[in-house]
């Protein structure tokens, strides 16, 4: 995971990028998403197209009841929405397809495939806002965000050569 941190030079007024690993990263993620606190993480990845924009979104999460300790501000998860999970020793923010038990089916917006599964308690957040270029705020989850996932939803036997197409266009290519 890579995030911004605000190094000024005395050469020029730019950030300096820094890496850090994706386990402590997330560790520190979670532990304050666990005293209760909103974090706001930037996004890599392209599984979430075209609803999150790989390298220029980020999204602001706050934690769930799975991943809180007792008596913490906690959130229930329900279908439709985006979550930060670990599945397979990797953090995910992919979107709630359905949930049987305590047990969630998760999927990408931009996976043209395969699906995981976890169990909520492997679930630590929900996405409360997507920071469109990191500055506009987008609800995820307003009758607009709703109707274009539907819209998206409609064209899942096609989505592989969508998504082709769609990281092409300028709107959607990585910033450089």
């Amino acid at each position: 995971v890579c995030f911004l941190e605000d190094k000024k030079n005395s050469h020029t007024d730019k950030m300096d990028k820094l890496t850090v690993n994706n386990d402590i990263f997330f560790a520190q993620t979670i532990e304050f998403l666990k005293a209760g606190k909103q974090v706001t993480i930037p996004v890599h990845g392209y599984s979430m197209m075209p609803t999150i924009r790989n390298l220029r979104d980020s999204v602001i999460l706050e934690g769930v009841e799975g991943g809180t300790p007792e008596g913490a501000p906690r959130r229930k998860v329900r279908t439709g929405d985006i979550v930060l999970f670990r599945f397979h020793e990797r953090y995910l923010l992919h979107r709630i397809i359905q949930i049987r038990g305590d047990v969630a089916e998760i999927q990408g917006d931009g996976v043209a495939g395969g699906r995981e599964h976890c169990h909520l308690d492997e679930i630590y957040a929900k996405a409360t806002t997507i920071l469109r270029n990191g500055t506009r705020h987008v609800n995820p989850y307003s009758t607009c965000s709703a109707l274009k996932l539907s819209l998206w939803n409609m064209f899942s036997p096609v989505r592989r050569y969508l998504l082709a197409i769609l990281r092409r266009l300028p709107y959607y290519k990585d910033p450089e």
